[in-house]
């Protein structure tokens, strides 16, 4: 939108149509009405022989027509209604602007042609009228091609130079032809070859003779300026295009760096700018995508805690309330089994604050791991002693360990080991069906020892198998059973890792699965810094 004042109108290419006609009425006829005054004051005889009415009238007319064809709006389209009644206005108004010097002309062509035909008089005014009409079209057609020139000129950088280049040339060459043509009118007139109104056909003549070297050489010149701009330009509107995608998100867009002036050093600014920023947005995604997935695990946590918190909660209200009620109601056997009750639940809750404790600190960095030599089957039979025969008697499900003697030790934290071993257990108690059985079992070679936890339970889906060591990750088997914060096996994985060891899963649908870790011996620890002290001993 234009910053112009909407009451402010522009004169050129804006007066409507019947108002610019009316304009140029108004000052053709004051511009003869002005002619006429002088002339009857200065003279009231008839016109002389040296008056220069002819090109007063030539001009005055030409004036007028200028203006008409300055003033009018430019159609939208070449040939249209607009067009055609312009043209027709045109001629209408160049009919008029030649009848108005008509008592003058009569009276010059009565003074000094008075032998002449009565044709002399016809002729020039057809001339003039045809001069005119042309004149007004070529003004129009020029005002076209110069505004499309124009918008060339602001769009293309090549066009706007070569445009450049070519009006240096043209002044130039003017000048010089007009210098050259002053030089032969005043040897000229010096000569007395030339009167003073024959100076300006003379003049005229001459600028059409000088303008044949304009037209030799500035066509020539323009093409090759254009085609040496267009190779400069070429570079920068590929590099504008590449920019345009780098805004568009395209961030392995490059240009090809063609020589060593400053286009190709902005060319290579580009291309390094560009890489640059191609590897901030990976890093930038990839970081987002980390915050957003702990965004997600953050909200997964607050609901599978609020689930595995609100279950034990609620129920060691509900006893609570119960025993506070009944108090005095309650048998002593009856009260110890709700204590109990009550203990389990309270257990269950510590082991759940204990994972959100432990993942806390392994994720703050400062998970303490206390490696010492450790007999790995003594835990396994406690654990398996432990919970075979609660397992018994709540599932059915048969425990069983098998631990062959005399197992090395291993260099491990003898409670996260076990707490590891408990999770697994209690893994596969969770997904094995009464009349299962879970086998622990450990076995060893010359620097590992193994310890595998099968079960003959409901197998995990192999699409789940990438994804079971996620923290917060759950099977839909676990959604279902309503179980779990999808803590226990990340954090088995996270303890065993931080212990030297590895962990790993096999598992069929249907048939089970069975949990391998594997943990460094302790001789395999110690021997290489044992070796290491007497050989430096040695030296």
């Amino acid at each position: 939108m234009s910053s112009r004042d909407p009451g402010q109108r522009q004169l050129f290419l804006n007066i409507p149509l019947l108002k610019a006609t009316l304009y140029t009425l108004l000052i053709a006829l004051t511009i003869w009405g002005l002619v006429l005054i002088l002339y009857l004051l200065a003279s009231p005889e008839p016109l002389e022989k040296d008056f220069p009415i002819l090109p007063l009238i030539t001009t005055v007319t030409s004036l007028c027509m200028l203006f008409y064809a300055l003033t009018l709006p430019l159609p939208t389209r070449i040939i249209s209604k607009q067009a055609a009644s312009q043209l027709a206005c045109a001629l209408a108004l160049n009919l008029i602007l030649c009848l108005f010097p008509l008592p003058l002309l009569y009276n010059v062509f009565a003074q000094t042609q008075r032998n002449s035909s009565s044709n002399t008089y016809v002729t020039f005014f057809a001339v003039l009228f045809i001069l005119n009409y042309g004149w007004f079209i070529f003004v129009r057609v020029a005002i076209r091609v110069i505004l499309f020139w124009n918008r060339l000129r602001r769009k293309h950088l090549h066009w706007a130079l070569t445009h450049a280049h070519v009006m240096v040339l043209l002044l130039g060459l003017m000048l010089l032809i007009l210098m050259i043509e002053a030089a032969i009118l005043f040897s000229f007139r010096e000569r007395g070859w030339l009167a003073p109104l024959e100076m300006v056909p003379a003049l005229f003549f001459l600028l059409g003779l000088c303008a044949i070297p304009i037209v030799v050489v500035v066509p020539p010149t323009a093409l090759f300026s254009y085609i040496v701009m267009k190779r400069t330009t070429d570079r920068i509107r590929m590099l504008a295009m590449a920019t345009s995608m780098l805004r568009q998100g395209d961030y392995t867009i490059r240009v090809p760096v063609v020589g060593e002036d400053e286009v190709a050093q902005l060319q290579e600014n580009f291309n390094v700018m560009a890489s640059d920023l191609q590897h901030a947005m990976r890093d930038l995604q990839s970081e987002r995508d980390r915050v957003a997935s702990l965004l997600q695990e953050r909200r997964e946590l607050v609901a599978n805690v609020s689930h595995e918190l609100r279950t034990p909660v609620a129920t060691i209200r509900g006893y609570l309330e119960i025993t506070l009620i009944h108090w005095n109601e309650i048998e002593a056997e009856a009260l110890y089994q709700d204590l109990q009750v009550m203990e389990n639940e309270v257990l269950h809750l510590q082991t759940r604050v204990e994972e959100l404790f432990t993942l806390a600190r392994a994720e703050l960095g400062r998970l303490e791991l206390h490696c010492e030599p450790t007999d790995a089957g003594e835990i396994i039979q406690r654990i398996v002693d432990g919970t075979a025969p609660l397992a018994w008697r709540s599932s059915k499900i048969e425990v069983v360990a098998a631990i062959p003697t005399n197992l090395p030790l291993v260099h491990a934290d003898v409670q996260r080991l076990e707490q590891s071993i408990r999770n697994l257990l209690h893994n596969a108690l969770r997904h094995t069906a009464p009349g299962g059985i879970i086998a622990l079992a450990a076995e060893d070679d010359a620097s590992t020892l193994t310890i595998h936890v099968k079960d003959t339970g409901e197998g995990i889906d192999p699409a789940d198998l990438p994804h079971i060591w996620e923290r917060f990750y759950q099977t839909e088997q676990t959604k279902q059973k309503g179980g779990g914060t999808g803590l226990g096996l990340s954090l088995v994985k996270e303890w065993v890792e931080g212990m030297s060891g590895t962990v790993m899963v096999e598992s069929t649908q249907g048939q089970g699965s069975c949990f391998t870790l594997c943990l460094p011996l302790t001789n395999s620890i110690m021997l290489p810094a044992y070796a290491a002290s007497k050989l430096s001993s040695e030296v």
